[in-house]
């Protein structure tokens, strides 16, 4: 529960960062039916481009997490993996 918390926690500020660095709010001007409906069609192609680049650095954020959480497993020694014991037992 920790691990799910801590890691919500860093893809939305990584979503937040990205977001910021575009000119105004683009979730709110696509979100809110009035100020998309006054958005010509092509004035919504940059609204759109900006969340789908800030998502786009979301996933790359999730990989690099999964990928620094499989290092941090396979460093975890032998005798401290679970079913360590079971497995010795059974050997014996």
């Amino acid at each position: 529960m920790l691990g799910s918390s801590l890691g919500t926690a860093i893809l939305g500020a990584v979503l937040n960062l990205r977001l910021a660095r575009a000119a105004g709010d683009p979730v709110q001007a696509l979100m809110d039916e009035g100020r998309r409906a006054q958005l010509a069609p092509d004035a919504l192609t940059g609204p759109v481009a900006s969340v789908a680049q800030a998502l786009h650095h979301v996933f790359w954020a999730g990989a690099a997490l999964a990928l620094l959480a499989f290092a941090a497993a396979w460093l975890v020694p032998g005798q401290l993996r679970p079913g360590h014991a079971a497995e010795r037992q059974a050997a014996e």
